[in-house]
């Protein structure tokens, strides 16, 4: 089992330069992380180089790493942080001990993973969670049977950020999310995200020219995904922002309109690639003519779609197979159109859908978007 050393505030801080500008420090590890005993055990030091002395461990002891599932070594899988990889992170961070009965995933929840493998093919899932003892994808394996390489990643529930208590546990959420793309790369998102065929034609071309992928929401910037090259300064910035200028009763303070300040006032047009489909087209206030309508939104044109599942206007957890058709909306034929490619794609172990989907129409009536 894996044991965690007592929560240490590891002030690592990191010169990153800029032309004319100075030095820009930056406290890292003060954000989330608790430290394994399992390093020790290995002759490592926590926060050292642990790529270097990976190559120094037995095979008995990196399949032990690979078994217990953690995180800190990790960084050693990739060859490069040249461009942005292709590891996705999930968080679920719990207020009390989860239970299969209430926390497990919902069925929605699963297309939202599959779509994932689908038109990511990701290297690692990272599901980064404060009950790393608690599966939530159980729901999912009637559905998913073959699945990605899926590592549990345990995280600590934090009460304080920058001398100030927490409001709301998604504000947690959103620092793991952020310093998890900081620290290994990929795209981290929210299970109400589903991501479509488009993304993936563009993510060649987004990998190689920019250090990251952002959502844009209204005019600032949504955290149900965001992308970066690991070690991305711009992360480091906004992680920065929390630890110096945590607003806890400011919802989106520190995880939309910060970063997209940073993003717009500094170096980072050239350098970051702003998605505007994803939580935009529609947008949190126009979600329900993708939820409730057919024929307004073009989704096939899009890179994904952002449900905002906590404000829907029917409960996302009674949603199933057989009752999308009936739903006769833009976003049952959405999923209906992923569980089928998963099909199609050997990801989904039952035959292919008969029913008739609307993505297959060349033209669309009344389209605003």
């Amino acid at each position: 089992m894996l044991m965690l050393w007592p929560l240490k505030k590891v002030a690592i801080v990191t010169l990153l330069a800029a032309s004319c500008t100075g030095i820009f420090l930056y406290t890292v590890n003060s954000i989330l992380r608790t430290e394994p005993d399992i390093l020790a055990d290995a002759g490592l030091t926590p926060g050292g180089t642990n790529r270097q002395l990976y190559s120094s461990l037995s095979s008995s002891q990196e399949e032990r790493f690979d078994n217990d599932l953690h995180d800190y070594l990790d960084d050693a899988v990739f060859s490069s942080s040249d461009s942005l990889n292709r590891t996705v992170h999930f968080v679920k961070i719990y207020s009390s001990a989860p239970n299969k009965a209430s926390n497990s995933s919902c069925w929605v929840e699963c297309l939202s993973l599959l779509s994932v493998m689908l038109y990511i093919n990701p290297e690692y899932v990272y599901l980064h969670t404060n009950y790393p003892d608690f599966w939530p994808f159980e729901p999912c394996q009637a559905t998913i049977t073959k699945w990605p390489k899926l590592r549990i990643v345990p995280v600590q529930r934090r009460f304080i950020m920058g001398g100030k208590v927490i409001t709301f546990i998604e504000h947690q959420a959103d620092m793991v999310k952020l310093y998890s793309v900081y620290k290994y790369g990929g795209i981290a998102m929210d299970f109400d995200v589903f991501l479509l065929p488009r993304l993936k034609d563009l993510l060649p071309t987004i990998q190689s020219k920019y250090e990251c992928i952002v959502s844009k929401e209204y005019s600032y910037l949504n955290l149900g995904l965001i992308g970066c090259r690991k070690d991305s300064e711009y992360i480091a910035e906004i992680l920065d922002k929390y630890v110096t200028d945590y607003r806890p009763s400011e919802w989106v303070y520190n995880s939309g309109r910060t970063p997209w300040k940073i993003y717009y006032t500094g170096k980072y047009q050239e350098r970051v690639y702003v998605d505007d489909e994803i939580s935009n087209k529609p947008d949190y206030d126009r979600r329900n003519v993708m939820l409730q309508q057919r024929g307004i939104i073009n989704w096939m044109q899009k890179t994904g779609f952002h449900s905002y599942a906590h404000a829907s206007p029917f409960s996302m957890c009674s949603l199933t197979e057989l009752t999308l058709p009936a739903m006769k909306s833009s976003f049952a034929d959405m999923l209906l159109f992923i569980l089928n490619d998963g099909r199609l794609a050997g990801l989904v172990d039952r035959p292919v859908t008969t029913a008739p989907l609307m993505y297959k129409k060349t033209v669309l009536e009344n389209l605003v978007f």
